[in-house]
């Protein structure tokens, strides 16, 4: 970084001017420009204006290489580079706020996302095994075929041997495994009829998504938070 008059010096040199050559298309003296030169004085806003003009630069440009720090004062009795300044500081707050909050929104949604990993809330990993025993027909009672000796009187044995025979026929076991629990029982419309389901065993099915969650939701968490200590050497320094 360089003084304002080291850069009026610079440029002057890179255009391939004299001294009395940019005084003239400034319109002023050449020992005034000197001083310029030599930061021993500071232009007016109009011969700021007028050296932009003569060297062929922008105010953004001239000033991304002007070191504020020391001449600060002196730099913004110019008003365009106060007017500058003022919109680079503008910028940089909100540029800061900006940076902090994807900050905390990389945090939170780090947090997020490892508690549902964590928590195997959306991924389950508790299989339910239930177990049906067969059809259950219209008007009969849904656990029929543990219950059906009740109904029958059990004082005659050849009824209760044939309906013992009919209800052995009539099963037809079926196994299904779920991911979400249905109760200890449920039923459901299967055929001419519907079938109770009973819940027999649950196992734990490791599902490699919810570490990946974890891992993601760590990363997440971790860059939030390094972004909050760069925050500091970026913006503050």
């Amino acid at each position: 970084m360089i003084s304002l008059g080291e850069k009026i010096r610079e440029l002057r040199v890179e255009k391939k001017l004299s001294q009395p050559e940019l005084a003239e298309a400034i319109g002023i003296e050449q020992s005034y420009l000197s001083k310029l030169e030599n930061d021993k004085s500071v232009p007016s806003n109009e011969i700021f204006r007028a050296l932009l003009s003569a060297l062929e630069i922008s105010l953004h440009d001239f000033m991304e290489a002007i070191s504020m720090n020391g001449n600060q004062q002196k730099l913004l009795q110019i008003a365009d580079i106060e007017g500058w300044y003022k919109a680079k500081q503008r910028h940089r707050v909100h540029s800061q706020r900006v940076f902090l909050y994807i900050c905390s929104i990389m945090i939170v949604l780090g947090v997020t996302v490892f508690y549902a990993g964590f928590s195997k809330k959306i991924f389950n990993e508790t299989q339910f095994e239930y177990w049906s025993q067969g059809i259950v027909l219209e008007g009969e009672p849904d656990n029929i075929f543990d219950s059906w000796r009740r109904l029958l009187d059990g004082n005659d044995r050849d009824i209760m041997r044939e309906r013992g025979l009919e209800m052995e026929r009539r099963k037809s076991l079926k196994r299904i495994l779920l991911l979400q629990f249905k109760g200890s029982e449920f039923t459901e419309v299967s055929g001419s009829g519907k079938r109770l389901y009973s819940l027999e065993k649950e196992y734990q099915i490791p599902r490699p998504i919810n570490s990946w969650l974890e891992s993601i939701g760590v990363f997440l968490f971790g860059l939030g938070f390094v972004g909050f200590f760069l925050e500091r050497k970026i913006y503050r320094l």
